[in-house]
């Protein structure tokens, strides 16, 4: 992760958890879209690209939004970004400690 901030990095899919090309789904607000994992873990929705989750999702909504939480993966059992994150996370800390 970059940083300790509340948007440390773009959608994680550098280790497989996510691969390029997965679609997510967000409904949050009245609003839903759809989106999809590039190459690279930005987020492409419709035409436009964002570097990360929560611009993605606040340029649907239209105000600032937690995109970890809001985007879902419905190949992954409808977890969220958040979820998968996590566990990504805790993957790659027992990996360490091994």
């Amino acid at each position: 992760m970059r940083g300790q901030g509340l948007e440390p990095e773009p959608a994680d899919q550098a280790h497989g958890l996510i691969p390029a090309g997965t679609e997510i789904e967000l409904i949050a607000r009245g609003k839903a879209a759809q989106a999809v994992i590039t190459g690279d873990g930005t987020i492409k929705v419709g035409e436009k690209v964002y570097a990360t989750p929560s611009a993605a999702g606040s340029s649907v909504v239209g105000n600032s939004i937690d995109g970890w939480v809001v985007w879902r993966v419905p190949s992954l059992g409808n977890r969220s970004l958040a979820d998968l994150r996590s566990e990504l996370l805790e993957l790659r800390a027992s990996q360490e400690s091994s």
